[in-house]
């Protein structure tokens, strides 16, 4: 039996600035497009409540399957409407779903009734729950949570993430539980944003094939945050995207809960690459001509106070987690004023 999580953090009134600012920031590439996903209807004042009924038993039963159940999906829009929809459900993450008492999901709506809204027919929406129960893991589902605002910060090429506070309640019995989430966009939907589609036979691409900027900024986010469990040719953890015309190829980072800046405690150190323990921090970037690593560069230390007034400033995490985030970033814009980038000998230097 899936046990209840104990309560996390109270959402305050004097919180409600915050999230209206946060909600700005995962809203404002699609509402550009002038169409609507059902990620846009989720109310912007405060953390969305949000109902999901699903087979509890079902869930924690079929970890280590692909086997899908109904549910369905209750929350109030924008427009002060009650929005129910019929999902099917199922367990996403390969390592997540091995270690936690309640993995991350997937959930795939009816592009039918989604069609009937209004809406565009993104289907599929991936929600990262809490792990394992305990008052430490809320914390980092908000620590990842937070990871996601920062790179959507530096491009519009990412994943926009909603948080939301789910009461999950058992269609098999009378058991509930309530937690926070947050809720990842359909790839097609990204995709819809930037005028590109998933690429389905990308794998084992190199990173010649990318703008060198573009993979010097996908590889420097995850060295300010952190995180060796990615791999643009393997494409682990990164989705690759294509131009409707062909002629560009994007990489989107995902799934961030091995980075030390999310502190997973059972993230451990990548031994492929040399990592002698999980908290060194490793570039994993290909070498790019002097000029584009510099702009590169650039655009992190522009957005230096940006990105710190996302962990300074809000209240999803204590103080201890707060702190223990801001050393992290500050550590890095340290080493990256001083062009002090640390590498191992298994991975190509920036630049020559």
């Amino acid at each position: 039996m899936i046990p209840s999580p104990k309560p996390v953090i109270n959402i305050t009134r004097n919180m409600k600035n915050l999230f209206v600012g946060l909600f700005f920031l995962t809203s404002f590439w699609t509402t550009a497009t002038g169409k609507n996903t059902v990620l846009d209807l989720l109310n912007p004042s405060g953390v969305p409540e949000v109902e999901f009924w699903v087979d509890l038993d079902f869930l924690e039963k079929n970890k280590f399957t692909e086997e899908k159940t109904a549910g369905s999906v209750h929350f109030i829009s924008q427009s002060g409407q009650v929005k129910s929809w019929n999902v099917q459900v199922s367990i996403r993450g390969n390592y997540r779903r091995r270690i936690c008492d309640f993995p991350p999901l997937k959930l795939d709506f009816s592009k039918k009734e989604l069609e009937a809204e209004g809406l565009l027919p993104f289907d599929d929406l991936k929600m990262v729950t809490h792990c394992l129960n305990s008052e430490v893991d809320a914390d980092l589902v908000m620590r990842e949570f937070l990871t996601y605002q920062l790179y959507q910060t530096l491009t519009p090429e990412s994943f926009r993430t909603r948080l939301i506070q789910v009461t999950y309640r058992d269609t098999q019995s009378d058991r509930t539980l309530t937690s926070y989430a947050f809720l990842i966009e359909d790839t097609d939907a990204l995709a819809y944003r930037i005028n590109a589609e998933e690429c389905d036979d990308c794998f084992g691409m190199t990173d010649s094939a990318f703008a060198p900027k573009d993979v010097a900024r996908l590889a420097l986010f995850q060295y300010m945050i952190g995180n060796t469990d990615w791999s643009v040719f393997m494409q682990r953890n990164v989705k690759i995207l294509k131009s409707q015309d062909g002629s560009k190829f994007y990489t989107v980072p995902y799934d961030f809960d091995f980075a030390t800046l999310v502190g997973s405690p059972y993230a451990i150190p990548n031994d492929n690459i040399g990592q002698k323990n999980f908290f060194q921090r490793i570039y994993m970037g290909v070498e790019v001509p002097k000029e584009d690593f510099e702009s590169c560069r650039a655009l992190f230390l522009n957005q230096k106070n940006s990105l710190l007034d996302i962990i300074r400033k809000t209240p999803l995490i204590d103080d201890k987690a707060k702190k223990d985030m801001l050393q992290q970033l500050e550590k890095f814009y340290n080493d990256l004023e001083k062009n002090k980038i640390e590498v191992d000998d298994k991975v190509t230097k920036i630049w020559g």
